[in-house]
């Protein structure tokens, strides 16, 4: 999430991923490391299985939202998978230990993406690794207020990730002069 300055108003620019990321994945964020090549092998497979099904859809979607609880702009973007009208739509892929959560992470990207598209009609798609087919397709509806709440969650999740972050860093001439007193001058 970075801040910009739109005529002299701050707004804070975040996308679909960056919200899915802080709900499901804040452990990963604060470790701060690169993926391992698991995840990185994982994530490539995915993206072929959505270009290979037609689930990459190039157009990224943008729209403003004021959050009041903390009197703040967002300009939240994001690129659903597919929109077939009047159905915006997720491809998940899993394997069947993480099913549930896999289709949790969809249901949050999905409501970011119908703010996003307008439209209400939701649908869940997910591809089993395994087996390696669609086996599991639901349909929903936008929920204003599961959106809402992602969006308060993200920010506070956010936040709190920032200012530990902040409290974490050490000035590596003050460590020195903890450790060697009168000799650490590296100013």
């Amino acid at each position: 999430m970075r801040a910009i300055r739109i005529e002299g108003t701050e707004v804070f620019v975040v996308n679909a991923g960056e919200i899915v990321s802080a709900l499901f994945y804040s452990k990963s964020l604060m470790s701060n490391k690169p993926p391992n090549s698991f995840v990185v092998r994982n994530i490539e497979a995915g993206d072929l299985v959505h270009k290979r099904l037609g689930y990459s859809q190039p157009n990224i979607y943008s729209r403003f939202y004021f959050l009041k609880e903390i009197s703040k702009w967002l300009l939240i973007k994001g690129a659903p998978d597919k929109v077939v009208l009047p159905y915006v739509v997720e491809l998940k892929t899993y394997n069947p230990k993480n099913k549930d959560t896999r289709i949790q992470i969809a249901t949050v990207q999905l409501q970011v993406y119908s703010f996003l598209t307008g439209l209400s009609d939701e649908k869940v798609v997910l591809y089993n690794n395994e087996i390696q087919k669609i086996d599991y397709e639901t349909s929903r509806k936008y929920n204003p207020a599961l959106f809402k709440l992602s969006l308060q969650t993200f920010w506070e999740i956010t936040k709190k990730i920032t200012k530990l972050e902040k409290n974490i860093q050490v000035n590596f001439a003050d460590l020195m002069k903890s450790v060697e007193p009168g000799k650490a001058n590296l100013k």
